[in-house]
């Protein structure tokens, strides 16, 4: 899949982003934007969330899928994986659809933010699941956060 992505990137890094929708270095001055309102979050969370973001202001982005798991993910007859759901694709940094697959390669800081942004991004929508990993991201400050996917 990494092959398949690194492709992706190459061809669509000068696409603009989806109207309506942020990328993580945009709620570091923002409160909203895309699925994410952190004006609805406890403050102690967006300070957590904007920590975690914040290595990735200046880096590198690119159209992402934002939603990787293997529900999203077939492969076709000639053994070729096809990415499903692109519902919250956007541009961000490429590290986030790493931190999706093989979060021990995209690092803890990559895989914490990535936890962040699904705490964020499901504060609203699904806010058990997002409470739960809100848990996830109080109690570890950075040591070894783990992707939630």
């Amino acid at each position: 899949l990494r092959p398949a992505l690194r492709r992706l990137c190459n061809a669509t890094c000068d696409w603009p982003q989806r109207p309506g929708f942020a990328s993580a270095a945009d709620p570091l001055t923002e409160t909203r934007g895309g699925d994410i309102d952190l004006a609805a979050m406890p403050a102690d969370l967006v300070q957590l969330c904007r920590a975690a973001w914040s290595p990735l202001a200046h880096r590198r982005q690119t159209p992402i899928h934002g939603d990787l798991n293997p529900s999203n993910l077939i492969i076709d007859r000639q053994g070729h994986p096809v990415l499903l759901d692109w519902d919250e694709c956007r541009r961000d940094s490429p590290l986030f659809d790493l931190a999706a697959i093989t979060p021990a390669r995209a690092g803890a800081a990559m895989a914490r933010a990535h936890l962040a942004w699904e705490v964020a991004a499901g504060w609203r929508v699904e806010p058990g699941h997002a409470r739960t990993l809100a848990v996830r991201l109080r109690n570890d400050r950075g040591s070894s956060a783990t992707s939630p996917c």
